[in-house]
């Protein structure tokens, strides 16, 4: 469960770094159309693959959901009572969110929108926290969600990047903080404590020393690096899909003669294949169309 909270920690990190770094000066305009066509072009394929198993099997998606799933909310990743259609949805909510409070920051001020976007979520995580609110009230629950101060995390890592220091004893201080925080979560059930003050040390920790490592030139073989990269949306859009259809054969047909870890680690490899085949032939050349149509208008 922790990869979400490292997730949105990366985010929070990439986003203001490729803006600081890139070449042209970024744009509302230009910083939404780049944030829609990489997330809903891959979201819509998998989530238009799920419709006829909606209607035909509807017990099969989101069947521990309190509330049923609405297709309009999932498809624009609207918050909504109900799961979306594909369950990973509802992190893309809060990117969503995040990349909209993120193109509003930047049409005000261009050069440091990430004081203006830092400054307004912890507003609205202490609003959050002395407010509460209700699972009967989803867009307000993203708005000031708690979740919110990985996306803060992310960006004051990218704001201050160059700051970072790489010394042998401040990395080895930050690894064993790491370690700490790691055993931590072993030793304590989840339910026990809010997720954020469960989660958040280990997930901010994981990538502040992936950054200095970085930083001092250490990359596990670059080449590979890349594309992990490259397909890491696509994987993390369908994994789920495939993990759940190699388990259903398996219960249904394989139970008997294949032990459950080598089913996982089948699906974790059905994973990752169909990742590179999604990114290589639809993600990669339906962007790059696109954006060269755009580019055209």
């Amino acid at each position: 469960m922790i990869g979400v909270d490292i997730f949105f920690v990366i985010s929070g990190f990439v986003i203001l770094h490729t803006v600081k770094r890139s070449s042209k000066k970024a744009t509302t305009k230009h910083f939404i159309f780049n944030r829609m066509t990489r997330i809903f072009p891959v979201y819509w394929l998998v989530s238009l693959s799920l419709l006829p198993v909606f209607f035909l099997k509807p017990g099969w998606v989101n069947s521990g959901a309190e509330h049923a799933t609405s297709l309009i909310h999932s498809f624009l990743l609207i918050p909504h009572e109900g799961a979306p259609l594909i369950m990973v949805g509802w992190t893309l909510e809060y990117e969503m969110f995040f990349y909209v409070c993120f193109a509003v920051a930047l049409n005000f001020v261009r050069r440091t929108p990430e004081l203006v976007l830092i400054a307004l979520f912890m507003l609205l995580i202490c609003i959050g926290i002395y407010f509460p609110s209700s699972s009967s009230e989803p867009i307000r629950e993203v708005m000031t969600s708690p979740l919110l101060i990985y996306f803060v995390a992310g960006m004051l890592m990218a704001r201050y990047y160059k700051a970072i220091p790489t010394s042998n004893s401040i990395i080895a201080a930050v690894l064993i903080a790491w370690v700490v925080f790691t055993v931590n979560i072993a030793a304590y059930q989840f339910e026990e404590i809010n997720r954020v003050l469960h989660y958040a040390p280990t997930a901010i920790t994981t990538v502040l020393l992936f950054i200095m490592f970085e930083k001092r030139g250490v990359v596990f073989h670059k080449a590979t690096s890349l594309w992990g990269g490259n397909i890491s949306y696509s994987l993390y859009i369908i994994h789920v899909l495939c993990i759940s259809a190699l388990g259903r054969l398996w219960l249904a047909y394989g139970k008997e003669y294949v032990s459950s870890e080598v089913m996982l680690l089948g699906a974790m490899l059905l994973s990752v294949v169909c990742a590179t085949v999604m990114y290589s032939y639809f993600e990669k050349p339906v962007i790059k169309a696109i954006r060269n149509i755009n580019s055209k208008v």
